[in-house]
């Protein structure tokens, strides 16, 4: 909610001022690159409080939170809660202590939210007769939409009566518009926009089917197990450890249409396994991955964390809210500020990063660009240039440093 209180700039002092003025005894960080850069600073506190880490899945090129955290800050981090075990491998693979992890599963509400009796179909939406499959998700590569068109080919060349409700949009949307309509598949597949009543769609529909490329531990399997809605998904890790022989059939390996539509053909064909997949899928559910043992075992983090650490005197009130200056150096004329970037094959972005900087009117100011050896040609004509214009120094890596 800040951005709509407050601009950027004024982010990092309400964090600390907030916790410094609540005595906040420990943090827990999701999906939050601010918190995560702030967390030197964080350390530096009087009374810092303990660090709790929350990562759900890794991407395929290691772009995301999960190394930019552990590689940066994983000595500044309490405690690591990861959603799988796989996860917990991945986590450990940067060298953080295996005493750090733990693993805990996402709970789903199957005793409420996700109960079958408690969720009212949508009317209008199931056709009679025919076998309905949920496909919910993004219209993106990840989710791989244009392998799931082709299951459905593959599907009604065998059974006529399937219709697939795709519950998502963008960027692949067009896309699958135009291979539906290619191989004359408008009967079979309808488009809808994102719902906030996916427990109804769950129960109007006979199966969920998901062909991702890459996935956690992902939330809607949980919530059509939960449901007792059978799954047919590709045997990814984070799959294989939530379902572990339950709930639907795993498709190996991942891009085989054929496999996804015999694997449905399966389901299609024979009812009572179908039933007995979604109750195991259900049980498992209530057994092992409620809200309230999610709940629990975060206590059982929390309270370890905090035992260890000396208690803030809470009993006497907050302390006076004193603000805290992070950057409180004695000012003696015009100190020369020096902005050190680093550039590895991205010249793009250097003009406008030099004409930000030239627009202060701070008069002192230098600017120094180490080039972790680029290779790519318009990178390194780039910065020639602005070595020969004078406008920053630039500094040459001999060889690439990652």
């Amino acid at each position: 909610a800040l951005p709509e209180h407050m601009a950027g700039h004024q982010f990092p002092r309400f964090i600390f001022d907030f916790i410094h003025t609540r005595a906040i005894r420990l943090l827990q960080i999701m999906n939050s690159r601010i918190a995560f850069d702030l967390l030197p600073d964080l350390a530096a506190l009087d009374r810092p409080p303990a660090v709790v880490v929350q990562l759900h899945v890794e991407e395929p090129d290691r772009g995301g939170y999960v190394r930019y955290v552990t590689t940066r800050y994983g000595n500044l981090v309490d405690a690591f809660v990861v959603t799988s075990e796989h996860l917990a491998q991945a986590v450990q693979g940067y060298d953080v202590p295996a005493s750090k992890i733990h693993v805990i599963p996402t709970g789903v509400d199957a005793e409420d939210e996700f109960k079958p009796d408690h969720v009212r179909p949508l009317e209008g939406e199931r056709e009679p007769g025919a076998f309905t499959i949920l496909f919910a998700g993004r219209l993106e590569d990840q989710k791989d939409p244009l392998l799931m068109i082709d299951v459905v080919d593959h599907l009604v060349a065998r059974h006529r009566d399937v219709r697939v409700e795709v519950i998502g949009e963008g960027p692949l949307e067009p896309a699958v518009r135009a291979r539906v309509g290619e191989l004359g598949l408008d009967r079979h597949v309808r488009i809808h926009p994102p719902t906030s009543q996916f427990a109804s769609w769950l129960r109007s529909c006979d199966l969920l089917l998901m062909t991702s490329r890459f996935e956690g531990v992902p939330y809607v399997i949980y919530e059509a197990m939960a449901m007792g809605v059978p799954v047919v998904a590709p045997s990814l890790p984070g799959n294989v450890e939530l379902m572990d022989g339950t709930g639907g059939i795993l498709v190996d390996p991942r891009d085989d249409a054929a496999a996804y539509a015999a694997a449905v053909s399966r389901l299609i064909e024979d009812h009572e396994l179908r039933a007995e997949l979604g109750r195991s899928g259900r049980t498992r559910m209530l057994d092992e991955y409620g809200p309230r043992k999610m709940a629990f075992r975060h206590e059982v983090i929390y309270d370890g964390l905090l035992s260890s650490r000396p208690a803030a005197a809470l009993a006497e009130g907050p302390p006076p809210p004193v603000p805290i200056r992070l950057c409180d150096r004695p000012i003696r004329g015009t100190p020369l500020v020096s902005i050190v970037t680093p550039c590895f094959n991205h010249g793009r972005y250097l003009r406008s990063f030099l004409d930000g900087i030239e627009a202060q009117d701070y008069p002192a100011i230098e600017v120094i660009i180490v080039d972790d050896a680029s290779t790519d040609p318009v990178a390194v004509e780039k910065l020639t240039r602005i070595e020969q214009q004078g406008r920053a120094r630039v500094l040459q890596q001999e060889r690439n440093s990652g």
